[in-house]
Order: C-alpha cells, then sequence, then structure tokens
C-alpha cells in the first residue's frame, strides 16, 4: 500500500455557518496527515500555498518522544517540514502536523499542493 498525505481542515465552530467552509478573514487550522499502513520512520513535506490568499501563523508538530528530530520553515508560498527516528506504528491514517493560518479577505477558496520533494520512508 502506498502513502497518501492529505490536508483536512478544521471548519469552524458549528455555531458559525457555513461550517463545511473556511472563513475569509478568519484564524484556520488544518490537520496534515498521512494515510498508509507501513511503519513510519521518516517523512519530508513540501507543502506549497499562494501567499497572496493565505498568511500561515503557526506550525504544530505531532511527536511522540525526545529521539525524534523534527525541523521546518515557513517561506514565502511554501512550508518544508521533515520529521526523523518517527515513532509510528502502522494504523491507517497519523497526523504529521498541525497548522494555523490566516485567510484573506475577499477569497473563495485556499489550495494547498504537496511538492515534489515530499516522501517518506519506511522502517
Amino acid at each position: 500500500m502506498a502513502a497518501e498525505l492529505q490536508v483536512k481542515p478544521l471548519y469552524s465552530d458549528k455555531r458559525f455557518p457555513p461550517t463545511d467552509k473556511l472563513h475569509a478573514g478568519c484564524m484556520q487550522n488544518a490537520d496534515i496527515t498521512l494515510a498508509t499502513e507501513l511503519d513510519i520512520k521518516e517523512i519530508r513535506v513540501s507543502l506549497q500555498f499562494d501567499p497572496e490568499k493565505i498568511d500561515i501563523l503557526r506550525i504544530l508538530p505531532d511527536n511522540k518522544n525526545r529521539d525524534e528530530v523534527i525541523d521546518y520553515d515557513i517561506r514565502y508560498g511554501e512550508i518544508s517540514y521533515s520529521h526523523k527516528n518517527m515513532v509510528y506504528n502502522p494504523w491507517y491514517e497519523i497526523k504529521v502536523f498541525s497548522m494555523m493560518f490566516n485567510s484573506k479577505k475577499d477569497i473563495s477558496g485556499v489550495d494547498f499542493v504537496f511538492g515534489s520533494g515530499s516522501y517518506a520512508v519506511t522502517q
């Protein structure tokens, strides 16, 4: 089975419709997940976005112990994230990291694209 990276938006509170859309001008959250049944040891993610539409505010790594090595950088239009010595027992989906971002006003959507430098290494 292959591994598939996904961006999973965490939509707004149900009290603020529409609850299945990102709200322009608001702080948003999304999880970057890896869907796989493989035993992952290392992952590198290149996530590209349009900096005219959003501002990345914060990356929240998902580490399990102190031996894991996590490095990330937010550049104009790209998040570069690497995670080595991962402690991961195969399930189906793991959270690699979360991100917080602001969408700029008057946008209809935000696209995140995984770059060609993204990969996963198995045990």
